[in-house]
């Protein structure tokens, strides 16, 4: 027992070592070198509610897997990541005027707040919205049957986006292949 209390009180001094921050977001954020999201036509955001997502994480042959309190309303998007290991993982709050980030040092170096962003919109957004704020990339809809796969694109493909089971202003289902950096998303959704 008092070796478990030791490994304990460890985690719970190195958990104290993340990163912190709270900024003003830039105007635009990076899909690739060449393409970029406008991020100040995203407000007011059209999906609210409150949502569970279970997330598992694929690169580089790795999986990890972790679970996402999302809250989305107006002008306000929290999430909130944890698993059952590490505890909370981070927690970040976008909003017109800010961008709040305090990860735990779980979290690789590479995972910073505007790259979940980029995903949560370029899977989200309605597609007519997204072509509108994405400069340097085309976007692809086609429906399948249950559902519907996105593609973003310049060049090259930049993300493979496929969709199933809608619930409410979300889908139920959602995987996310980045080709160019080599991981996948495979998001699975609940409404609270």
């Amino acid at each position: 027992m008092k070796k478990l209390l030791i490994v304990l009180a460890a985690i719970a001094l190195v958990g104290c070592a993340g990163t912190r921050f709270s900024e003003k977001p830039p105007s635009e954020f990076p899909v690739s070198k060449s393409a970029k999201l406008n991020t100040s036509k995203v407000w007011p955001l059209k999906m609210k509610g409150t949502y569970l997502q279970k997330i598992t994480a694929t690169a580089k042959g790795k999986q990890q897997s972790f679970s996402v309190h999302l809250t989305l309303d107006d002008w306000m998007l929290e999430a909130v990541a944890f698993n059952d290991m590490a505890g909370r993982l981070y927690n970040m709050q976008w909003t017109p005027d800010n961008v709040y980030w305090d990860g735990s040092p779980y979290i690789p170096s590479m995972v910073k707040p505007e790259y979940i962003l980029v995903d949560f919109l370029l899977a989200q957004l309605p597609i007519n919205q997204l072509q509108s704020i994405l400069k340097g990339a085309r976007v692809v809809e086609q429906g399948i049957q249950g559902g519907k796969t996105r593609t973003v694109y310049d060049d090259k493909v930049l993300r493979t986006i496929n969709y199933k089971n809608p619930i409410g202003s979300m889908w139920g289902n959602v995987i996310i292949d980045n080709p160019g950096i080599g991981y996948r998303l495979d998001i699975q959704t609940v409404t609270q």
